[in-house]
């Protein structure tokens, strides 16, 4: 017999005595067509409705205590979503439509998921005119702030009572990768399995080999917004074999060390490393709006979207930073070359899989070591601004300057955006136009307007906001607002057109 959990943990049985003696007397005013009893249903209905209310604000107020209390931002992000019921979003996807044909049949769905997916990153290479796309690096070692030639990264021996530590830990809810190994198995087995699954691990770390099944994975095409038969309105979710994640948290504990014990990493850079949080970014950044406005000086902010970020990462230029920037050589060197290369990826879609295919560019989603990767990748974005300050969470990227007037603040943001761009072009991807929005911080007023490009994917201008204000006065009313909202909201409204 299986009993079904409460769903409403805050519907009490005095709550529910109260709903059954509503029903009750709901059921002698239908039946008796009665005023009298119609009349008492009606008050312990609101009554029953009052008492819920109060419950569960209560619940839920109990429960972010507890969440900040112990810091958990991922549980109180859950706990929103369910109050904005983002939870209960279908993932059936009925139709789709490529190259103006609609697709029903599950399978071909999933076929064609899987061919975009793969191809995100290729796609984006040929749009770029540059041909130099995988061989311009800059000559100058002085360009990288954190190069060092006498600091090498090398592989520690990794401990049997760590993975088992790891394997005891497990959650159980973890999803199961295409080896069909559930995690509840590697749970209860962990003593057993521990030396064995040691031992391989150690293995490939010293040969630098990956083991080739734990680069298959299955992915899950979940919709973002827009329209749903289009493929570019979906993100993958990528399922991983769990013994081969178990080998990524050993290997990303100890370069993460050798990162951070080196100062590597950007301090810019907040994304994806313990202790920084998307918090860590905004309060950098209100503070360096507060000092310029107390300073009487106007603050501009270009916040960029760099288009599939972790889809197209060359893997030649990754490794190539990780030997010149980070010292990671030799037979470290050939292990990250190994967990890069000859990954595959099968797409399911409304339980249908597609047929596996090789992944040639980008970082392993939903992996451990794909989000450091990216981090590695994007590490030297700062070092080409000379008139602006950035602030990065993962691929979210400003870049912020201020000024007296707003032809030096338009030429500073111009200046090293054509910079960014330049470097996207060489190194990254290009950043999107139709996603980039500047946004002017004075006194008395927060004024956004959209970044455009020119035709050259490698230039970008920032127009005169003001201009572009007093020129489109019918958008910018709505968005215009007083810096004391700013102050409350810790961030300026802007609209993308």
């Amino acid at each position: 017999m299986r009993l079904r959990g409460n769903s409403n943990p805050w519907i009490s049985p005095d709550i529910k005595n109260l709903m059954r003696v509503s029903d009750s007397y709901k059921k002698k005013a239908v039946k008796n067509n009665s005023q009298i009893h119609w009349e008492k249903f009606k008050e312990i209905r609101n009554k029953v409705n009052s008492e819920l209310t109060k419950a569960k604000t209560a619940c839920f107020c109990n429960k972010f205590e507890n969440c900040a209390q112990s810091k958990d931002m991922k549980h109180s992000w859950k706990l929103i979503n369910i109050l904005l019921g983002k939870n209960k979003k279908s993932n059936n996807i009925s139709q789709l439509k490529c190259d103006d044909v609609v697709i029903s049949d599950d399978t071909l769905k999933a076929e064609a998921f899987n061919d975009f997916f793969v191809n995100i990153g290729v796609n984006l290479a040929n749009e770029i005119e540059n041909d130099s796309l995988c061989t311009n690096f800059p000559d100058d070692e002085n360009y990288h702030s954190n190069y060092y030639s006498n600091i090498n990264f090398k592989f520690s021996e990794i401990g049997m009572d760590d993975i088992i530590c790891q394997l005891r830990n497990l959650k159980i809810s973890k999803s199961t990768g295409i080896d069909n190994i559930p995690a509840i198995a590697l749970k209860l087995s962990a003593e057993v399995i521990g030396p064995s699954l040691t031992w391989i691990y150690n293995l490939s770390i010293e040969t630098g080999i990956y083991v080739d099944e734990w680069k298959k994975a299955w992915v899950m095409p979940i919709f973002k917004s827009d329209d749903r038969k289009r493929c570019e309105n979906y993100r993958l979710i990528s399922i991983l074999p769990i013994v081969s994640k178990i080998l990524e948290r050993s290997v990303f504990n100890q370069i993460y060390k050798f990162l951070n014990d080196n100062s590597l990493l950007s301090k810019h850079q907040s994304g994806f490393r313990p202790k920084h949080s998307t918090l860590t970014t905004l309060i950098q950044m209100c503070d360096t709006l507060y000092e310029n406005m107390d300073n009487g000086q106007l603050s501009g902010v270009v916040f960029l979207d760099i288009r599939k970020a972790f889809d197209s990462i060359d893997h030649t230029i990754l490794l190539q930073k990780m030997n010149d920037q980070f010292g990671i050589k030799n037979v470290e060197l050939d292990w990250f070359k190994s967990y890069l290369t000859n990954r595959e990826q099968a797409c399911i879609v409304n339980g249908a899989m597609s047929s596996p295919k090789t992944i040639v560019c980008g970082v392993p989603q939903g992996s451990i070591l794909g989000l450091l990767l990216f981090l590695l990748y994007i590490n030297d974005l700062p070092e080409c601004l000379e008139k602006t300050s950035p602030h990065l969470y993962a691929d979210d990227t400003q870049i912020s300057t201020s000024a007296k007037t707003i032809e030096e603040l338009t030429e500073n943001l111009n200046n090293d955006l054509k910079k960014v761009v330049s470097l996207m072009v060489d190194d990254i991807k290009p950043v999107n136009p139709e996603d980039n929005l500047l946004v002017k911080f004075a006194d008395d007023m927060t004024v956004s307007a959209p970044v455009k490009s020119t035709g050259d994917s490698a230039t970008a201008e920032v127009n005169n906001i003001d201009n572009w204000a007093k020129n489109n006065s019918g958008h910018y009313v709505n968005h215009a607002r007083p810096i004391s909202a700013l102050r409350h909201h810790h961030r300026g409204e802007g609209v993308i057109y």
